[in-house]
Formats: C-alpha cells, structure tokens, sequence
C-alpha cells in the first residue's frame, strides 16, 4: 500500500454529499487532516463522462499535494505554453501565455472523465469511505451534531459539506432559500477529431504536429475554443 501524508486523527467526523470534483477533493483534503470522512454519491457507477476541464495554477497545485496524481496525469493532460486568440476569419489576434503563473502551481487541463477517475482512484486508495447509490433525501442540524438521511438511513457527523450542484438541497438550507438555476441563453456545441486525423488535414495539421496547441476564436455572437 502507497504512504499518504495524513495528520493524526482528529476526532471530526465529516459526510460529504457528492463525488463530483468538489466532493472528492474535500473528501480527500478532509482526510489528509485527519477527519473521518464518508463520501455519497446518488449514482451507483462513475463513469468517465464530461469534456474539458481546466484547473488554473491557483487550483491546479492542489493535485500537487496528492501523491502519485499529478505522475498520472502527466501523460493525458493537455501541454501547451500559451493560448493564441483569433477572429472568426482566421487573424490572428494576441496570445496569453502561462510562465508567468508556474510559480503558484501547475495548470491541469484535459478531459474532464479522465482527471476525475485519477482523483477518484486516489480517494479510494486512501481508504475514504465512498458509498455510491445514496439518494440523500434529507440533511438536519441540531446543536450537537449535522447529518443526512440517505436511502432512509440517518447518518450523523460533526459536519455536512453540500457538493451535489446547484439543484441541491443542502444549498437551498444554506441560502435560507430556493435558488433555482436560470438558463444563461447560451449553448455550446463541442467535438472531438483524432488527432492523427487532424494532422493528415492541410487546414488543421498545424494544431497538433508540433505537440499541444490552445486556440480561441473570437467574433461579436460566437465565442469558439479548441484544445488539441
């Protein structure tokens, strides 16, 4: 079994509610303090679904602290020095590069299935207890302990951490009320090409055959992005 760095235990018991991004990184940062944790989450398999996801350097050193993640995420993530912004014809526009953010951390941009499953594996492997298929029907306060009832199960602890999204209903207790979520108007549309494809095309060979590139094009009505 790997050694994980982990402070002595606590004493505080946590439930958290969700194995999104959010849920499994608390999960784990709450283990890494000593907390005895138990991680919900409503689906009863996770799998690698999602396009890209981007962790900027002042999330992305995050993954840094985690042992062996960032080793397995080398290979997949996407590696680029820049992202060069263009107009809807093709002009080129400026380009925004990333040196002078390596001194807070790493960037983590890639498939969004791909990174979670990494940070998924290593909260298992730190032993945190996940349970999937919980429908958490219900979260309570008293003065002396918080909890959930999830699959008609009361579950207790010293603390919830609400992480199931914007339809849940442990925010609606934090907010005091209902904030339902509201269509912003916009849509996006997203595909993806082999990029031994791409290089056998004249018109887009040039965004993989020297590695990882990042391009945006920008118009009045349509905002565009490619990683590659």
């Amino acid at each position: 079994m790997p050694s994980f760095a982990r402070l002595p235990p606590s004493g505080i018991k946590v439930i958290i509610v969700g194995a999104g991004f959010a849920g499994l990184c608390a999960a784990i940062e709450c283990d890494r303090k000593g907390h005895s944790v138990i991680l919900l989450e409503k689906v009863a398999e996770l799998k690698p679904l999602g396009d890209i996801i981007s962790f900027s350097s002042n999330s992305g050193h995050i993954f840094e602290r985690w042992e062996g993640v960032v080793e397995e995420l080398e290979p997949i993530i996407h590696h680029s020095s820049g992202l060069d912004f263009h107009e809807w014809t093709g002009k080129f526009a400026t380009r925004q590069v990333w040196d002078v953010e390596k001194k807070w951390g790493r960037r983590i941009n890639g498939h969004r299935g791909d990174i979670h499953d990494a940070v998924y594996r290593h909260a298992k492997a730190r032993g945190i207890e996940i349970r999937l298929g919980q429908s958490v029907s219900d979260y309570f306060e008293t003065d002396s302990e918080a909890g959930v009832v999830a699959n008609g199960e009361r579950l207790t602890a010293d603390c919830v951490f609400a992480a199931e999204g914007v339809k849940s209903a442990g925010r609606k207790i934090v907010l005091g009320f209902e904030d339902k979520p509201k269509p912003s108007g916009y849509a996006v549309y997203r595909t993806w090409f082999p990029s031994d494809e791409l290089a056998k095309n004249e018109r887009t060979k040039h965004l993989v055959i020297n590695g990882d590139t990042h391009t945006g094009w920008v118009s009045k009505i349509v905002h565009e992005k490619t990683n590659c």
